[in-house]
């Protein structure tokens, strides 16, 4: 180990040596077992993705009468597509395992899709029959319910009520979808770094008398070999 020198993407966590006897005669298998540093991919890679994620939610909190809200969730998405294409060209070509990693970014793509779909329909539905009433009284949150009409004329109440219209029912379901894509974003991201705890084992540097360990700390597919 005189001659080891220290690499900025791999750390040496063990090295083991055994005396195995083949064909009569005797070899030594080395087995070096290396860690990958986390630091490139957690700054350049996670951290973003976590920012671009929770920056998804915040599409709900847009309204859709400023007509902005499409081209802001199409370059959303467009960014996730830029994120698949930085990873699928460090990735090898291989079927037999998926990247813990890669399985997160198609989820959250997923989510972004529903976003699309549903900002296409939202839009729609507020330039056709915004202003018409809407049927679904689900979300009527209890001040309005309980509103008092103001008395007109004379102490008569007046003629024409407050109507519960479709733009109202989008406003408000904006605000209810806000809350559960953050919740499933967070469980997501949970989930993500849950497994990658699970797999993280940190080992020092031992000799042969102790038995080799197995480290995974970012389970990533990596193009390295040997």
């Amino acid at each position: 180990m005189s001659e080891y020198t220290e690499n900025a993407a791999w750390i040496l966590t063990s090295v083991s040596r055994k005396r195995v006897v083949r064909n009569s005669n005797y070899y030594v298998d080395i087995e070096f077992r290396l860690q990958r540093r986390a630091n490139f991919a957690l700054f350049t890679l996670i951290a973003p993705l976590m920012a671009l994620a929770f920056l998804n939610i915040s599409l709900f909190l847009v309204p859709v009468e400023s007509g902005e809200k499409g081209s802001f969730l199409m370059t959303i998405f467009l960014s996730y597509g830029v994120f698949i294409t930085i990873i699928s060209d460090t990735l090898p070509n291989n079927s037999a395992q998926t990247s813990v990693f890669v399985v997160l970014i198609e989820t959250l793509l997923c989510l972004s899709v529903l976003s699309v779909v549903y900002t296409v329909i939202q839009a729609r539905v507020a330039s056709s029959i915004g202003h018409k009433r809407c049927p679904i009284q689900c979300l009527i949150t209890l001040k309005n319910r309980n509103q008092v009409a103001p008395i007109e004329n004379g102490g008569m109440p007046p003629k024409v009520s407050p109507v519960y219209t479709w733009g109202m029912f989008l406003k408000q379901l904006d605000s209810v979808l806000f809350f559960v894509f953050l919740v499933a974003v967070t469980m997501i991201i949970g989930i993500f770094f849950a497994i990658l705890l699970r797999h993280v084992n940190v080992a020092d540097y031992h000799d042969d008398s102790e038995p080799p360990t197995t480290t995974r700390v970012f389970p990533i597919p990596t193009t390295a070999s040997g």
